[in-house]
């Protein structure tokens, strides 16, 4: 909402925080997925008990998408909320709107986690659930490890693009302040285009010598002339 330092790092920040949470949600559901065949939330319920390092990465991926602070999520939403707060009374409606989003989010992250890993074990099917194996945890690791970095040390990714984003957003707003100058050269060009075109003027030496106006009886004066001496 607006085209601030704070907003537009924190909006790269939160497409790269996206892209680590929301590889390993999509991982996390087609773990689940592959050993019940089932994406409902009512088939599920404490299963918590039977897969509890399945329910450790549920968990810190969840905490991660809603933006808890020292994982991935929050940097990135907090600066888009601060760019949007200090760009003036006209933005501090859409930042209450993103504030609400984001709290709402993280509601829905948290029901859906309840739903799926605590209270009691309702479904008989989930009492053989397997646990995550090796290879998983193998594939999932390196995702909890750069939401942490991404949480803790936000200055990797903010350091090296924030000249980038600070000459882009100053450009923006000089080239905003300049007022707009159309054309002449293609105003009279698109006038001439639009108008009629005139007929040709004539030359200066209209009418043509043929068609001039002859003195009276200068035939007869001409004639008289070429007639030989000594002739009647």
């Amino acid at each position: 909402a607006a085209f601030t330092v704070e907003g537009v790092v924190g909006a790269i920040f939160v497409m790269i925080a996206h892209g680590v949470s929301t590889g390993a949600l999509s991982l996390l559901v087609g773990i689940l997925y592959e050993r019940r065949h089932t994406r409902a939330l009512a088939d599920y319920g404490g299963i918590a008990r039977r897969v509890p390092i399945f329910a450790f990465f549920l968990v810190m991926t969840v905490m991660a998408s809603a933006g808890l602070p020292a994982l991935s999520g929050f940097p990135g939403e907090f600066l888009v909320l601060l760019g949007t707060f200090t760009a003036g009374r006209a933005q501090a409606v859409w930042a209450i709107v993103a504030a609400t989003g984001v709290i709402l989010a993280a509601v829905y992250l948290l029901h859906m986690t309840k739903k799926i890993l605590f209270g009691p074990l309702q479904n008989p099917a989930n009492e053989g659930l397997a646990d995550m194996n090796l290879r998983e945890i193998v594939v999932l690791t390196p995702l909890m490890v750069f939401a942490l970095v991404l949480g803790l040390k936000p200055g990797i990714v903010i350091e090296p693009i924030e000249p980038a984003v600070q000459q882009l957003v100053q450009t923006v707003h000089q080239r905003a302040r300049v007022p707009y100058r159309p054309d002449a050269g293609a105003l009279r060009k698109a006038g001439a285009q639009a108008q009629p075109k005139a007929a040709p003027a004539k030359p200066q030496n209209w009418p043509p010598p043929a068609k001039r106006m002859l003195p009276p009886n200068f035939m007869k004066n001409r004639a008289l002339n070429l007639r030989p001496a000594g002739g009647n």
